[in-house]
């Protein structure tokens, strides 16, 4: 209980008792009904210091964040808190004259919500036509509120009805506080200066003006602190530096607190000795709390405050303060807590010492004594730390219940808190040493090889003070070994016994503790084995194939004991391409979802093994095409090159036309990779960027007008081949996943283009243009001197070859594809067949690829009707 705060001609003391028989720490906070708090200083309140209340009677402490919506229950005994919701912007606080309510008020939602206290909450609310600021309890359901915004009326309204009574009309925002019968109203304005103060009393509903202030008070109003026993008011305003004291009934200056640069906040003790405020600075580095004798206006303290504050709330008990906005509780003076043994607590060994801390508060005072008793004997303390003290036993304490106090006395506080323990080893919840194992972990798997095997103890108080004798010893297999504390562990109590030349296979430890009234033992396993590996891959890191690769090889050493793979995970340039294996013997093969083409492939693969561990291993290979290459000589006067791993037919007829070459490739994407080469005679060629472009153009729109619909997605772009003015751009098909690459070979000596494509899936494009450029470098024209042509050029013009390319050849192909397709139902994925270049009157399926027989309606195959649908584009590809 608290002695108080000693008026002049004693000694200003606080004296607390604290009663522990847990660990729980006991303190109540309470504040009078009309206490303060302070201004939120982030802006989100204007109302001074109502947004945060301490219940007169429970250890509650109440609080609204004007910024939020929400009303927090603190409880100041536990720290336990509960929060409601209430609405936008609640502002301000009172409690009903018999203690069950609260009245809030809502400013963003225009109303004043009451809240059971008992039940935490919202019993009813009361609708408002105006946002409310400051709400006070009056006389007879009556309730005080002052406008935030709408106008600048303080209305008397009826608490259950909302029935406006009567109104005063004053300018300025106001913040109201009511006398404890709710018949008299201080009124103070906000945002005006100098500050200014009334005071009304209400009879019959009806305002009456008592007094005025007639005073410069400073200006920048924070808050105030109403002393009605005594009629003081205590105002904090920006300026001047220091609490204003006012008389009640005559609004007089009867007194200056002086403090330093900038008051913000004022609570008054409930009974009135002393008064409390805080300044800090502008530029929020400095925050300090002061404490004023309320008879004789002396400073009586002053101390710099751990946070900067924007909620103040002062306990009825004067021992601690409430901070905020996190509501931190701070006690004013130094206070004893117990640490070792804990309140409470049932040992089943024999301590040697029992300890306490001792917490400095807002006021940091030397202790002037200190005491400590176990079971009513005296022991010397020793400070261990700058928080802590340490009470060494001269002799073991027996069996049964103990009772310690301490007691601590400063220059103006005396603290003292006392609390019990029992020793009972028979105790099924007793506090004990303990030793549970820590290297290896249990279950786990460690390589051939000296091991460490580790025991960690746990000791209830500190191992360097700990006296109750005890020893550590540690097994394998029911062998023991050289056991020693492990000091090269960090931060633990940690014994430790090195194993050597363990078998591959399973092994048990066993580690035990000893001491005067007991013994605790624990045992765990581990496997001592080799562990097992990625040994090989294929194809292996930094490899180069000439072909397709379609299955991915992994070879693994076991280890022993025999580890088994239950899964595999595997991933191609981040893609994870198939999850399962097949196994044979010590290798893992996992099939592609597709081949890997041409390119540098990055693959990873994760191992799961039965023993809880994942092998991993990355690598890059490289797929080329190009490694080798084969040189043609067409007799159009022209050389070029093609890979020797592709299809290559020379004069091949597709669609009816004649092509010089047809190259084909690699499968992606159901679509069977191709470049092809065509010349044709045209006798407007003109060796001319300006013509190769309005040729480019012109085809364009030929396509367009013939319902082929692609879109440029790179060039044109003009270069030199071969000595012969050259273009080249690429299109994507717009409903198809076709990408075509184009390069178009001006040679004005002939008469002719030289027209060379690729056609790809889009995704298969930008691997395959390695392969294109090398296809295009290689080109070599013949030079010409004039005269007929010694061969055969085609009689078709651009339009007609862009169509062949783009439509006649993809065509053919993308039915060859399909063909493939089909029959790889029926053969391997591997083998790929080709039609004789000589069935050029053959027709397929545009929806499966399969061969029609001359007059067929429908497909023999897939038994759809030979006409197109109108999904399908005349002259697209079937897809």
């Amino acid at each position: 209980m608290a002695q108080g705060w000693f008026l002049p001609g004693r000694v200003f003391s606080i004296a607390i008792m604290v009663t522990l028989s847990s660990s729980a720490f006991v303190g109540l906070t309470m504040l009078t009904g009309n206490a303060s708090g302070l201004i939120n200083q982030s802006g989100g309140s204007v109302n001074g210091n109502q947004e945060i209340f301490v219940d007169p009677v429970r250890p509650l402490l109440y609080y609204v964040d004007p910024i939020g919506s929400t009303l927090t229950f603190l409880n100041t005994t536990t720290n336990e808190s509960e929060i409601i919701w209430i609405g936008a912007a609640p502002m301000s606080i009172d409690i009903s004259h018999d203690g069950l309510l609260l009245y809030i008020s809502v400013s963003g939602s225009n109303k004043i919500v009451v809240v059971d206290i008992n039940d935490r909450a919202v019993v009813r609310e009361i609708s408002l036509d105006f946002s409310p600021l400051s709400v006070r309890v009056g006389d007879s359901e009556r309730l005080y509120v002052s406008c935030a915004f709408d106008d600048s009326l303080i209305r008397l309204i009826n608490s259950t009805t909302g029935e406006v009574l009567n109104s005063l009309d004053l300018p300025y925002m106001r913040v109201l506080e009511a006398s404890p019968d709710g018949r008299s109203l201080i009124i103070v304005s906000l945002g005006i200066s100098p500050i200014k103060v009334h005071r009304y009393t209400v009879n019959n509903d009806v305002f009456h003006l008592s007094a005025n202030d007639d005073h410069d008070l400073g200006s920048n109003f924070r808050q105030m602190a109403v002393d009605w026993e005594n009629d003081r008011i205590y105002l904090a305003s920006g300026v001047p530096y220091g609490l204003e004291v006012l008389s009640i009934p005559t609004l007089d200056r009867v007194g200056f607190l002086e403090m330093e640069p900038h008051p913000v906040a004022v609570a008054l003790a409930s009974d009135s000795s002393v008064v409390c405020g805080i300044r800090r600075s502008l530029a929020l580095s400095e925050c300090d709390i002061y404490i004023f004798n309320t008879t004789t206006e002396e400073r009586v303290a002053a101390a710099p405050l751990p946070t900067q504050v924007e909620l103040f709330a002062l306990s009825n008990d004067l021992q601690c303060v409430y901070l905020g906005p996190e509501l931190r509780r701070m006690n004013f003076g130094p206070v004893a807590v117990p640490d070792l043994p804990a309140p409470g607590a049932v040992l089943g060994y024999c301590p040697s010492y029992v300890s306490h801390n001792v917490e400095q508060g807002i006021i940091t005072y030397a202790l002037d004594r200190m005491s400590i008793t176990i079971d009513g004997s005296t022991v010397e303390a020793l400070r261990v730390s700058d928080y802590r003290y340490v009470a060494a036993l001269s002799a073991p304490l027996s069996t049964g219940s103990h009772n310690v106090t301490v007691v601590i006395e400063s220059l103006f506080s005396t603290s003292w808190c006392n609390w019990s323990f029992v020793i009972d080893p028979d105790h099924e919840e007793a506090i004990r040493p303990t030793i549970s194992p820590y290297s290896p972990i249990d279950g786990s798997d460690m390589a051939v090889g000296a091991l460490k095997i580790s025991a960690r103890v746990g000791l209830p108080q500190d191992p360097s003070l700990f006296n109750d004798s005890y020893s550590v010893n540690i097994e394998v297999d029911g062998i023991r070994l050289q056991t020693e504390l492990d000091l090269d562990v960090w931060g633990g109590n940690v014994f430790s016994a090195t194993a050597t030349d363990l078998a591959t296979g399973a092994h048990v430890a066993t580690a035990r503790i000893d001491w005067s009234l007991g013994n605790e033992s624990c045992s765990w396993s581990f496997t001592i084995r080799i562990y097992p590996s990625i040994t090989a891959v294929s194809p292996g890191d930094d490899a180069l194939w000439l072909t397709e690769v379609s299955r991915i090889s992994i070879t693994v050493d076991f280890g022993e004991p025999a580890a088994a793979i239950e899964s595999t995970e595997l991933s191609v340039d981040g893609e994870t391409v198939q999850q399962g294996s097949f196994q044979y013997d010590d290798t893992y093969e996992v099939a592609l979802l597709r081949p890997l083409g041409v390119g540098v492939h990055t693959v990873s693969v994760a191992m799961h093994a039965d023993i809880g561990i994942t092998l991993t291993k990355t690598w890059s290979f490289e797929v080329s095409c190009v490694a080798s290459m084969k040189t043609y000589t067409h007799p159009n006067g022209y050389n070029i090159s093609a890979p020797t791993t592709w299809d290559v037919n020379m004069d091949e007829k597709v669609e009816g036309e004649l092509l010089d070459f047809v190259m084909r490739g690699p499968m992606y994407d159901s679509f069977l990779s191709n470049i092809i080469v065509a010349t044709e005679t045209n006798s407007r060629v003109e060796e001319d960027n300006d013509y190769l472009r309005a040729e480019y153009d012109q085809g364009l729109l030929d396509l367009d007008d013939a319902g082929i619909e692609v879109t440029v997605v790179d060039g044109p772009r003009f270069f030199e081949l071969s000595a012969h003015p050259a273009m080249e751009f690429t299109v994507e098909w717009d409903y198809y996943d076709i990408k075509q690459r184009a390069v178009l070979v001006a040679d004005e000596s002939r008469d002719r283009l030289i027209s060379i494509m690729c056609s790809s899936s889009k995704g298969s494009h930008d691997q395959l243009q390695v392969v294109f450029d090398t296809v295009i470098d290689s080109l070599v024209i013949e030079s010409y001197e004039g005269g007929d042509p010694a061969f055969p050029l085609g009689e078709y013009d651009f339009f007609q070859l862009v169509t062949i390319a783009v439509i006649g050849a993809i065509v053919a192909v993308v039915v060859v594809v399909l063909i493939i397709s089909s029959r790889r139902a029926r053969q391997s994925p591997f083998d790929t067949v080709h039609p004789s270049r000589d069935e050029e009157g053959m027709s397929f399926c545009i929806y499966c690829g399969a061969q029609l027989t001359g007059g067929s309606s429908v497909c023999p195959n897939c038994g759809r009707g030979v006409e197109p649908s109108d999904d399908k584009k005349e002259g697209m590809p079937p897809v």
